[in-house]
């Protein structure tokens, strides 16, 4: 299992960040990745535009930490630790968890427990993990297609980085 991903992982997903976005509500400027608001809640204070624009890996790292937990990613096969972490970060974590259910033909109860690792474990020993991640990001792919609130080149962007997560997963195994 992926104890020690973290770190490695979280560069690779901040490298697929953008910088800073100052969108006209305030609460809603980012830098890589993180919404104000989303740091606020996390942080547990307010802080400024300023602060947000001057955001390092440092700073954002116990966001990220946070998403890395809850989709359980330490007890996830390497690699598809990275893939799951991604799309929970990409999207949000009850997404990312109900699709990683939906391959694995678990029920989709948008938690991450002993049956859906249980599952993941069964799908690496049959196909391999380099096939397993390929049958996620692939689904993460047609997900994308789905997404009714993007334009085309949205997509292609998107899908863009799924296939970058990808490489980069499997050059982790």
């Amino acid at each position: 299992m992926a104890t020690e991903n973290f770190k490695p992982s979280l560069k690779i997903v901040l490298e697929n960040e953008s910088g800073f976005v100052d969108n006209a509500d305030h609460q809603k400027c980012s830098n890589l990745g993180i919404t104000k608001q989303e740091y606020e809640d996390h942080m547990n204070k307010v802080i400024t535009k300023d602060k947000v624009k001057a955001f390092t890996e440092n700073d954002v790292a116990s966001v990220y930490k946070m998403y890395w937990e809850l989709m359980k990613c330490n007890e996830l096969p390497k690699g598809m630790d990275l893939c799951v972490f991604d799309f929970a970060v990409y999207r949000e974590p009850k997404i990312a968890q109900r699709e990683l259910q939906y391959v694995l033909g678990a029920k989709r109860d948008t938690w991450i427990g002993p049956i859906t690792i249980g599952l993941l474990e069964n799908m690496v020993a049959e196909k391999g993990i380099s096939a397993t991640i390929d049958t996620y990001q692939d689904h993460r792919k047609a997900w994308i297609d789905k997404l009714t609130s993007a334009t085309e080149s949205e997509k292609t962007a998107f899908k863009a980085r799924v296939d970058t997560i990808t490489a980069a997963a499997k050059g982790m195994v």
